[in-house]
């Protein structure tokens, strides 16, 4: 009989309101994984780099203008999805140039912005 892992039975439960924090999070994740692989020659179209166009984005700014949410971690998510995207411009140029492995060593900079944009998309949650 299948039983959940130990570490979601504690796992506290989000409320439906904050849904889309959660899904704009995971989405966000998806963008940086389509990243890598096209910088690992994966796949051969970058993702979408305006940061105003990525679902995250569009999101991110849907909730600004709605004022859905005040919390003060949505100016340093503003900023840090601002230099995920000013990044990954880098790394894409840098592979169009045929600097391959200087794009993808570099990833780790954008994997790094990831993570924060993700530690201050929690704080939303809480």
């Amino acid at each position: 009989q299948w039983q959940p892992a130990t570490s979601w039975t504690n796992a506290k439960q989000v409320p439906h309101a904050l849904l889309p924090v959660l899904f704009s999070m995971i989405s966000h994740r998806a963008w940086v994984n389509h990243l890598r692989h096209f910088l690992y020659n994966e796949q051969t179209i970058p993702p979408e780099l305006n940061e105003t166009r990525c679902r995250f984005g569009r999101w991110l700014a849907a909730t600004i203008n709605d004022g859905e949410y005040s919390h003060p971690a949505l100016e340093a998510i503003v900023t840090l999805h601002q230099q995920v995207h000013q990044t990954a411009e880098a790394l894409v140029r840098h592979k169009q140039l045929d600097e391959n492995e200087r794009a993808q060593n570099d990833f780790a900079k954008v994997e790094a912005l990831r993570d924060r944009l993700l530690a201050e998309m929690w704080r939303l949650l809480d």
